[in-house]
């Protein structure tokens, strides 16, 4: 049977031959990955991505990925949740153990906007996956901010070459940076789906505002 004209012109993953979806154009639009790895990680060609990413195609969509049509700020949008699999949790909490209790300011389901926070509630310490690009250092330097008068730590996963942007050296010369412990092995985000294996690798990245010292690298597995 030869698919008819309505087939082949709807849009998006309606169409006939869509190998995206409307949430992983949402989650390309956001990302701070580069062509290549969005085109590994998706299964398709970087022209594919670019096309999406700059909404030559995939045009019935917002050009921010955000579902509103407007930049989010903080708050994460389906397409930009990454859950975090439980080992990588358990990976942190085993190397610091005050991890455990911590409040993750980046939830999945967050109602809040965290970098209008001016206090935290129910602990000393934040740990979290904060969403990737320009505004992973916004969240980074506010959860600095909001531990620092009562001596806090803060914990963030972040890509492994998250530390070497000049623009961010300050945050890892001294201290309260205290560690970076790379997860040798890759995460497979639970939410998402893969066509290819995982092609990005992360690290831990932690601050203590009690530290004093150098800081220090490892490797967790």
């Amino acid at each position: 049977m030869v698919p008819s004209n309505q087939t082949f012109f709807k849009r998006g993953e309606d169409h006939l031959n869509a190998v995206l979806t409307d949430d992983k154009v949402m989650f390309i639009r956001r990302s701070g990955l580069g062509l290549n790895e969005l085109a590994e990680r998706f299964g398709v060609c970087k022209s594919t991505i670019h096309r999406a990413r700059t909404s030559r195609s995939w045009k019935h969509l917002p050009r921010s990925g955000n579902p509103n049509g407007a930049e989010s700020g903080y708050r994460r949008i389906t397409a930009d949740t990454y859950i975090t699999p439980a080992w990588c949790w358990q990976r942190l909490h085993e190397a610091e153990s005050w991890a455990a209790q911590a409040w993750d300011c980046c939830p999945a389901a967050a109602q809040f906007d965290f970098l209008k926070m001016t206090k935290i509630f129910g602990t000393e310490d934040i740990a979290s996956n904060p969403p990737y690009g320009k505004q992973a250092e916004k969240i980074i330097r506010h959860a600095l901010k909001l531990t620092e008068p009562h001596g806090g730590k803060v914990a963030m996963l972040l890509p492994v070459q998250y530390d070497c942007a000049k623009g961010r050296v300050d945050l890892f010369e001294n201290p309260p940076f205290k560690r970076k412990l790379t997860l040798l092995e890759r995460i497979r985000w639970a939410n998402l789906e893969h066509t290819a294996s995982p092609s990005s690798n992360h690290s831990w990245y932690v601050w203590d505002w009690s530290y004093v010292g150098t800081p220090t690298m490892g490797w967790v597995s």
